[in-house]
């Protein structure tokens, strides 16, 4: 198995993935709308 990380910015909506990891942790803050 070959595994490979890819960090990129953009639009995430527009991507083709099996996975998005979020690597938030509980001293960030919440995003409000």
């Amino acid at each position: 198995m070959t595994s490979r990380l890819q960090v990129i910015q953009g639009d995430i909506t527009q991507l083709s993935v099996d996975a998005i990891v979020n690597a938030a942790n509980a001293s960030l803050m919440a995003a409000a709308a």
